[in-house]
């Protein structure tokens, strides 16, 4: 009897401390809490960031996670009463403290990031503003032209990436708008000079003095062409009878150099031939003796320096013609008028009559005439 009450005994204690091996002395992180904080990082983080930024911290976070995920499995493993989570909540915690960090951290890169987006535009908007200010005063060509739209759509598209929070997309956006912008000024500027260059527009100037001297002497007709201001003057008698509006050739500023250049040529000619039914396309045209001397030393100069390939040729077949009125400059470098203005001119042009081409004229002799044809009519 005493055997059979000790062996229960043993057995009781037996269970007892298998019961107390089955206790866990230790909880696990529940699975909402392992998963907690690499999901808290990718919802809270701050719309627009670069994704190569969120993928490192991601990366960084997940790791930490799945290092707890790993803890806690073998703990699982043993006996509850042996198992201790201390290293995967250890590991948790630094996971979460990695999640606030990189929260922080992305939060103040994206304000400092929308902070140089702003700024960028603002500067793009102002280098913008300027080219177009300063093509304005020199009649930028097409392409000039549309090379500003471009930019301005640019612009528009990097205001609308600041707005939905990609910063990097306005900051680049804005920086090609900037660039661009600042090209086209540039090249704007350089023209611009050229017009004000002292040497250049006394000779202009002294080009001019001459042919309305030579109109007033000979009491003929002369014709000077205005590039910048983009107009025609008839003179008569050394007297500024009317202007036109013209168009010129694609590149119209500078002085013409070579055939392709579209550029209209500057300098002293005279009328070498009067055209008109099927001797043109254009309605009317008044055939220049283009290229002059003075063109050949140019372009044989600008030849020897290597400016252009050496089979490139000087060009010639510039003509006043019809057609003309479109408001912007679309010739291989000719000059255009409107049909009827053609039409007017051909009463009092002919053959040898003078051409005078300048750059620029702020103010020309007999400066003051309000409006095409005033004051004048056909001699014939």
């Amino acid at each position: 009897m005493r055997g059979h009450r000790r062996a229960l005994l043993i057995l009781a204690a037996t269970l007892v401390l298998f019961a107390a091996l089955l206790i866990p002395r230790d909880t696990p992180p529940s699975p909402e809490a392992l998963r907690s904080p690499l999901r808290r990082l990718v919802q809270e983080a701050p719309p627009g960031t670069p994704r190569p930024v969120l993928d490192e911290n991601v990366g960084m976070v997940s790791h930490l996670q799945q290092q707890a995920t790993i803890a806690v499995s073998r703990q699982s493993r043993r006996l509850p009463l042996l198992r201790g989570y201390t290293e995967a909540r250890r590991l948790l915690a630094t996971a979460a403290a990695a999640a606030d960090e990189a929260l922080q951290a992305m939060a103040t890169q994206q304000a400092s990031a929308r902070q140089e987006a702003m700024t960028r535009i603002a500067l793009a908007q102002e280098a913008l503003l300027n080219a177009r200010v300063v093509g304005a005063r020199v009649h930028l060509q097409p392409a000039g032209r549309q090379a500003l739209i471009q930019q301005e759509i640019a612009l528009e598209e990097a205001q609308r990436n600041l707005t939905r929070g990609d910063y990097d997309a306005a900051i680049r956006k804005a920086g090609q708008v900037l660039s661009g912008s600042r090209r086209e000024q540039e090249n704007a500027a350089r023209t611009l000079a050229r017009l004000r260059d002292q040497t250049t527009v006394a000779l202009w100037r002294r080009w001019v003095d001459q042919t309305v001297a030579w109109s007033r002497r000979q009491s003929s007709t002369a014709l000077v062409v205005d590039k910048a201001g983009h107009r025609l003057l008839l003179y008569d008698s050394g007297r500024l009878l009317t202007t036109f509006d013209i168009d010129l050739g694609l590149d119209p500023i500078p002085d013409k150099l070579h055939e392709g250049d579209n550029a209209t040529p500057e300098g002293r000619y005279h009328v070498s031939q009067v055209r008109d039914g099927d001797n043109t396309r254009y309605h009317r045209a008044f055939l220049l003796d283009y290229p002059n001397d003075e063109d050949w030393v140019r372009f044989k100069q600008a030849r020897g320096e290597g400016r252009f390939p050496s089979e490139t040729q000087i060009g010639g077949l510039i003509e006043i013609h019809g057609y003309g009125g479109r408001g912007d400059d679309w010739t291989n470098g000719c000059v255009a008028l409107t049909n009827p203005e053609m039409d007017f001119l051909d009463g009092w042009v002919k053959k040898g009559t003078p051409v005078t081409i300048v750059g620029a004229l702020p103010m020309a002799p007999g400066d003051g005439l309000s409006g095409p044809a005033a004051g004048a009519s056909s001699p014939h």
